[in-house]
């Protein structure tokens, strides 16, 4: 994370800022993503209004859902500032939170007010399989897409995921 919100993939300044799943898209996003590093400390509140505007960008809608996957720290806003940011963005998206330990008062709150859930990361090597546990269970007999290792795949199984 990083204290600067900005949209890493698609590069635009302006117009939408999504862009369809295709084999390019798909290669140009995991380049982009294997050259980000942390910086800075933590603005949940910036990264929240940003994913608005990039949901407002492409005229979405239907589900505008953020998974946030945090420390906790949100050392670079003030509380008042955080509140603000969850104000204007609530009904305007849902998040969910992966937290790296013990969920803090701001994701729990982050969460909470943006109808989604707050949990700790148990098994950070099995991610993939976690975010799953998110999404929308699929139709009766569809399998969740998932890009889990082999070693680890989820299915789904009644309404739970199951990890192996």
């Amino acid at each position: 994370g990083t204290h600067k919100a900005y949209l890493a993939y698609p590069r635009v300044r302006t117009g939408p800022g999504m862009s369809v799943r295709d084999e390019n898209t798909a290669n140009g996003a995991q380049a982009v993503i294997e050259a980000l590093y942390p910086d800075g400390g933590t603005a949940l509140g910036t990264w929240l209004k940003l994913a608005a505007r990039l949901f407002d960008s492409a005229g979405v809608n239907g589900a505008r859902h953020v998974t946030i996957i945090s420390d906790g720290g949100n050392g670079n806003e003030s509380p008042a500032q955080f509140q603000t940011a969850l104000a204007q963005t609530a009904g305007r998206l849902r998040a969910d939170v992966l937290s790296i330990g013990t969920p803090t008062w701001e994701l729990e709150t982050l969460a909470s007010q943006l109808g989604g859930r707050a949990m700790p990361l148990p098994w950070p090597n099995r991610l993939s399989a976690l975010l799953q546990l998110m999404l929308p269970k699929p139709a009766p007999g569809a399998e969740p897409a998932t890009d889990s290792a082999p070693a680890t795949p989820a299915r789904w199984e009644e309404d739970t995921i199951i990890l192996r």
